[in-house]
């Protein structure tokens, strides 16, 4: 059989690039689309660091028996102010005194002479404030 009477897929050959033979479709030009796809229209700053510090949280109730007590004091203090700076920058104001207020309690420079079941129960209550902020901070892709 000759090649006369054999149809071509048009849109096949439309999509193939210059100079390519007709059955060869492993140069397509539609690896443009994955390229365009638009992603999110936001980024959300602070949720890394609210992993971390809740990680840190949750671990603290055993860390502060040891050698390592201001670990969590620290890193709960420092990683306060970098969300609290992300909510601002976000225009989400709310959540400024709310990570204050943790830098504060948090404080290893000037601590608190917490201890017991309370502080234990603040140390996780700490730590689900820091994942809803995480999930929720959010500001515009630049």
């Amino acid at each position: 059989m000759s090649g006369a009477g054999v149809r071509r897929d048009t849109h096949e050959v439309a999509h193939t690039r210059p100079g390519a033979s007709p059955g060869d479709t492993a140069h397509r030009e539609d690896s443009n689309i994955v390229a365009s796809t638009p992603g999110p229209a936001f980024q959300r700053n602070a949720f890394a660091p609210s992993l971390l510090a809740a990680a840190v949280l949750f671990l603290s109730p055993v860390l502060l028996m040891t050698d390592w007590s201001l670990l969590p004091l620290f890193t709960t203090t420092i990683l306060a102010v970098i969300i609290g700076w992300f909510a601002l920058q976000a225009r989400q104001w709310w959540w400024v005194p709310v990570f204050a207020a943790i830098a504060v309690v948090w404080n290893p420079v000037v601590p608190f002479p917490f201890e017991g079941p309370i502080w234990t129960g603040a140390q996780f209550g700490a730590a689900v404030v820091f994942l809803i902020a995480g999930v929720l901070i959010r500001s515009p892709r630049a």
